[in-house]
């Protein structure tokens, strides 16, 4: 593993192609990175039908194809992805369909419905979709996250592989330790290291072969064929869970414990968020933006505005009960109340993922994909500060109080007759045209 070329750039794509499987939302090709070893990516698209998202008609292709150029990283999102030629460098797409058919030298990190791996991966390849099926050899790591994930008989994992899935079946071949979280699990194949599966179900098929020890925690028993061999101990762990009906779920994440539903809490509302998120940039893309240049033109007006718009709503309400005939209308504030706090929190955190934008790419195409790579990116860090006492509780609220105010302050400019100014300053600088190519 070659973790010394790990730059900024790969960490938010990274997390583009994971945060994308919430909604499967379409992006263009994306091929700009700060670092200079990374090329254009000429890319080659086909017929684009339209489909509607929240009411919003968008165009977007039906297959990307990508042919690699030299010392060059490719970076894609769209309906269907492939590449047409070896990629010399890393290969992370988001597609409904992946089809890697050609040699990758460096890592590789995937994230759709469907995905097929039929050609050699040179470093880690990371996984994240639906229907998983790997049936070459990586020259690294092996992690993957899906429904069902199959590791053919021509699949060769030359270090770790950690599997978390809802059916697993390994008929491949693994030269390192193994780990299974999931729901059924058929071990068929050769582990020349330990392995820890956790499973409802768990069967080692006649090809099975473990050269280390076998460690596995399951509500049932265990299957093991006459001809699987273990080149260690089998041991049963006991259950650890967080009480007894969760002994006998049978889910695929029982290895979480008692922590799993603030876990799984965390987990759907950052998902949930970034939906909203790609909704909120899709449809309303120059707004967001607008709103968050005010915030950047004058951050403490942005406070200010918020702050009375987030105080004054409220109060409005309860005198509009006051009048009897306002009653409708207050109840209309009431109800826009919470979706105001929502947006504001989504528009400050376009703020701070404008802003990181700015200082980590110099040069950066404002294209809805790399947009929507560095919000889930601020998103995350601020999921994590949430955590801290007082500091997370205040860094929620100024965020949220500077976006409402970025976005009352951007539909007062709306609402302003006469003719229309110079358009609010964007925090980032055009790219130059062979950065990137959109779909």
């Amino acid at each position: 593993m070659k973790h010394a070329k790990k730059t900024p750039d790969r960490l938010a794509s990274f997390v583009l192609l994971l945060s994308l499987l919430c909604g499967g939302v379409p992006a263009s090709v994306l091929a700009a990175a700060p670092d200079k070893s990374t090329a254009t990516a000429a890319a080659s698209v086909a017929a684009a039908p339209g489909i509607d998202l929240a009411g919003a008609s968008l165009k977007i292709a039906t297959v990307v194809t990508t042919t690699a150029l030299a010392s060059q990283n490719i970076y894609s999102a769209n309906s269907v992805v492939q590449p047409l030629a070896t990629v010399e460098g890393d290969f992370m797409a988001a597609a409904g369909k992946i089809v890697l058919d050609q040699f990758v030298r460096g890592d590789a990190a995937l994230a759709g419905a469907s995905i097929i791996v039929r050609a050699p991966v040179g470093d880690d390849l990371r996984i994240a979709g639906a229907d998983v099926s790997v049936e070459s050899a990586v020259g690294g790591e092996l992690l993957a996250a899906a429904a069902s994930i199959h590791l053919t008989k021509t699949a060769r994992i030359a270090s770790a592989a950690n599997l978390f899935a809802g059916d697993v079946i390994i008929d491949g071949t693994i030269d390192g330790p193994l780990k299974v979280n999931a729901k059924k699990v058929l071990l068929n194949g050769v582990v020349n290291g330990d392995v820890t599966l956790n499973a409802a179900e768990i069967e080692l098929g006649p090809q099975a072969k473990v050269a280390g020890s076998l460690r596995y925690r399951t509500s049932g028993e265990l299957k093991k064929d006459d001809a699987a061999s273990i080149g260690g101990a089998m041991i049963r762990e006991p259950q650890s869970f967080g009480n007894a009906a969760n002994e006998n779920s049978g889910t695929w994440y029982q290895g979480m414990g008692e922590h799993r539903p603030a876990g799984m809490a965390v987990l759907l509302t950052y998902l949930a968020l970034l939906a909203s998120a790609a909704v909120f940039l899709l449809v309303f893309p120059v707004f967001a933006e607008g709103a968050s240049s005010r915030i950047n033109m004058a951050p403490w007006r942005a406070l200010g505005a918020g702050a009375i718009l987030l105080i004054t709503t409220p109060l409005l309400a309860a005198l509009l009960v006051l009048t009897i005939l306002g009653i409708p209308l207050s109840l209309l504030l009431l109800a826009l109340y919470p979706v105001m706090l929502m947006i504001g929190y989504l528009a400050g955190i376009f703020f701070v993922s404008r802003r990181a934008q700015s200082v980590l790419l110099k040069r950066t195409p404002a294209s809805f994909g790399m947009n929507f790579a560095f919000f889930a990116l601020a998103l995350l860090i601020v999921m994590l500060l949430r955590q801290l006492p007082f500091v997370g509780s205040l860094v929620v609220a100024v965020l949220t109080i500077a976006g409402a105010g970025g976005c009352a302050l951007e539909l007062l400019k709306a609402q302003r007759p006469g003719p229309a100014g110079p358009a609010a300053p964007s925090m980032t600088q055009p790219s130059s045209p062979d950065r990137i190519q959109h779909a």
